[in-house]
């Protein structure tokens, strides 16, 4: 560089500036970065880092980090040996930042707004060429070396899956990708091939049944439709019915059920099935099965709740629907105690609580926690106002756990369909031709790998007339 400029002072002056704006950005950019790596949680390393001090969160821990590390290098006292590393570490990052300009100019979210007038999506495409090209005409070791890092702290951000939402365009590619899926489908014919059992299930709390769930699950498992349907017949505030639509998908997160969870409120049973059959889903992703536990109490339950039950069948036949109702020795209900309008019911709470629900608060199977949402908003915030006379202060639902805990289920047949499943027989009374429903969901189950072992035994009727002929 001397050999090609009009003095060597220049080339002294231009490496020390660069070396200076590179050590100021590090030092000011880099402890940020890490103290948001550490908040996030996203490194187990980095999260003693994340703590900030003083009245702007400043990060002194991030600061002594980048200090050490920079120290580390400098020992070293051969640039030669780590020019080419560092080299290709920051082209890397180039390049990320030039595919991932490139991805969200060619997703086109609402918020990629860039300014610059004659900006091109291929540039940044060309630009991440370069530096990858770039990289290996450097040195192809480090090079290699460079992606084997990044590639293990990808694998470590995808095993910790963290709890952060950054707005990602990957995010903006899912969303199209699968309108454009859902839109394409609808222009195919239905063909018995492709046939899915897509389930609709009423369910109710998804705590208080987990075998009708589960058996839902274990039909439809990463291949198909399931919706979990819950009808609460009080009308809930926006908030409380916020917070049970989170608890029930945090249930089913933690169950590991791949499911859709669906609350319709403010109506009686069989209306709210009616609205659930006919709203849930859209083209060919919407239910083509309705399942419902047996109401095992129909013998001493009220005239109104049977004639909801009977017409809620009487529905899924009007809308095409196959029915399957699950009944169980002794019933679906984990909590004997506890009846549907209990969940609901109000209770009183603090004045000032905060809105969270931790995705551990819900111990889902093993411990059989009852849930309850004991919460009424609208009656809180009107108590809290007749009480003061000053501005009414936020309050925040929070669901709480103050009932006493009713009597369980036994636990091995609240989670028969989770465990493995020694050899057995699954018998189906095949008493006439329904269209295959009643072998097919058997035979789905056979195939799951808790229940491979079990064999189908068919019983069916037959004439005598089929029989003289069969034996002729």
């Amino acid at each position: 560089m001397q050999l090609i400029s009009l003095t060597s002072a220049i080339t002294y002056a231009g490496c020390w500036a660069a070396t200076l704006s590179t050590a100021l950005t590090n030092i000011l950019s880099v402890p940020r970065l890490i103290q948001a790596l550490g908040i996030d949680r996203i490194y187990p390393g980095l999260i003693f880092f994340s703590k900030g001090y003083g009245k702007h969160g400043e990060p002194y821990r991030g600061y002594g980090l980048v200090f050490f590390v920079s120290l580390i290098f400098i020992l070293i006292a051969d640039l030669d040996a780590i020019a080419s590393l560092i080299t290709n570490l920051y082209l890397a990052s180039y390049a990320f930042i030039n595919f991932c300009t490139f991805h969200a100019a060619v997703v086109k979210p609402l918020g990629w707004r860039p300014t610059f007038r004659y900006y091109h999506p291929y540039i940044s495409l060309l630009a991440t060429i370069l530096c990858v090209a770039i990289m290996f005409l450097i040195s192809v070791v480090s090079s290699f070396l460079a992606m084997a890092i990044i590639f293990v702290l990808y694998l470590i951000v995808v095993y910790r899956q963290p709890d952060a939402n950054w707005g990602s365009s990957v995010q903006a590619q899912a969303y199209k990708t699968a309108l454009n899926a859902t839109l394409n489908l609808e222009g195919t014919s239905d063909h018995v091939k492709n046939y899915q059992p897509q389930i609709l299930a009423i369910a109710g709390d998804p705590m208080q049944r987990p075998a009708l769930i589960d058996l839902a699950h274990l039909i439809t498992k990463h291949s198909a439709l399931l919706v979990i349907g819950n009808i609460v017949p009080q009308r809930l505030p926006y908030k409380q019915r916020r917070s049970l639509a989170t608890m029930g998908r945090t249930y089913l997160k933690d169950s590991h059920i791949r499911a859709f969870y669906k609350i319709v409120d403010g109506v009686d049973f069989d209306h709210g099935a009616r609205c659930m059959i006919q709203s849930t889903g859209f083209g060919r992703l919407s239910p083509n099965i309705l399942m419902l536990g047996f109401k095992s109490n129909w013998r001493t339950c009220g005239q109104q709740q049977l004639n909801a039950y009977y017409n809620t069948l009487h529905t899924a036949f009007d809308n095409r629907l196959a029915l399957l109702i699950f009944r169980m020795g002794k019933g679906l209900d984990i909590f004997h105690g506890l009846s549907q309008a209990d969940l609901y019911t109000a209770a009183p709470s603090p004045p000032e609580t905060t809105i969270t629900v931790p995705s551990r608060k819900i111990i889902a199977r093993r411990s059989l926690m009852p849930v309850n949402s004991n919460l009424d908003l609208h009656e809180l915030m009107q108590t809290a106002r007749s009480n003061q006379t000053s501005p009414a202060p936020t309050f925040h639902a929070a669901p709480t756990f103050d009932f006493p805990t009713p009597s369980t289920m036994n636990e091995p047949e609240a989670n028969m369909f989770k465990q493995k499943q020694p050899k057995g027989t699954i018998d189906v009374w095949w008493l006439y031709d329904d269209g295959g429903l009643t072998m097919l969901l058997p035979y789905i189950i056979t195939t799951r790998s808790k229940w491979e072992k079990c064999k189908i035994r068919v019983f069916a009727l037959s004439s005598v007339n089929v029989q003289e002929e069969e034996q002729k």
